[in-house]
């Protein structure tokens, strides 16, 4: 079975963050596609805008998830929106988060999800056969994209230890792939043309064309990364890192339309 948690956000509370156009458009045509498509059981959870707070995340990921999963489940979690670089409150190191409707701008740290401290010590926690988590923003702070610097940052020195600190190499556990949609250098772009993030178009693109059978976080891979790099001229290549990439996340049917005059 395929569980879902699928996160986009375009409007944020705080007026220091500035707003994106079509992260929410994103995860909400991701979530009616598997809704529609994956084959067999499967729960999908969409959470959009003003819905997708820091902690509404937080127990889909630590209590709903945990007490509804079973040991050859999978789960897919997609964010669509702001990354940022930010100081660690805790230790004063740099770290990179999940910026979330609610998140201030002047309280980052605590109030954004931690993809270093938190969220992977979530994901190690999900008792499921594999867990994808694929990333359409960025997290180095450069201007143009999803992605901004956190305050903290301001005030200090931008050590070369950020430039360490990938959401392509998190401890998320031998059970989970990565899909990001850009390198750590790299900005998250969106494209008014099409109405999405340049990523998850080419995502949504490629499932649509996919045939009946199984999908795994390769094939979604090899199947986008050339039009992503063409449509940005080079300067946004996703990133795969998985021990698991082969193995099957979910299953196509076929569209309903076709099932329906079969």
């Amino acid at each position: 079975m395929l569980h879902a948690l699928i996160v986009g956000i375009s409007k944020y509370a705080d007026e220091k963050i500035r707003d994106l156009s079509f992260a929410s458009a994103d995860a909400e045509a991701l979530g009616a596609f598997l809704n529609s498509r994956v084959e067999g059981s499967r729960q999908v959870t969409t959470l959009l805008d003003e819905r997708a707070t820091k902690a509404r995340i937080a127990r889909v990921l630590t209590d709903e998830l945990p007490r509804q999963l079973g040991e050859d489940d999978d789960v897919l979690i997609f964010f669509a929106g702001h990354g940022s670089p930010e100081v660690d409150v805790a230790c004063g190191d740099p770290s990179i988060h999940a910026i979330t409707h609610d998140t201030r701008f002047a309280e980052l740290g605590s109030t954004a999800i931690n993809m270093v401290s938190e969220l992977s010590a979530w994901v190690r926690r999900l008792p499921a056969r594999q867990v994808a988590v694929v990333v359409d923003a960025s997290f180095n702070g450069a201007a143009g994209g999803r992605t901004f610097e956190g305050p903290g940052l301001w005030s200090g020195p931008r050590t070369r230890r950020l430039e360490r600190v990938s959401v392509n190499r998190l401890a998320f556990g031998t059970q989970t792939g990565i899909l990001a949609a850009c390198g750590e250098k790299e900005v998250a772009q969106e494209d008014a043309s099409c109405r999405h993030g340049v990523f998850t178009y080419h995502l949504l693109e490629m499932l649509e064309r996919s045939p009946v059978g199984p999908v795994s976080l390769a094939s979604i891979y090899d199947a986008l990364a050339t039009g992503v790099r063409t449509a940005t001229n080079g300067a946004q290549n996703p990133v795969l890192q998985s021990a698991r990439a082969r193995l099957p996340l979910f299953r196509l049917a076929g569209h309903a339309a076709a099932l329906a005059t079969a």
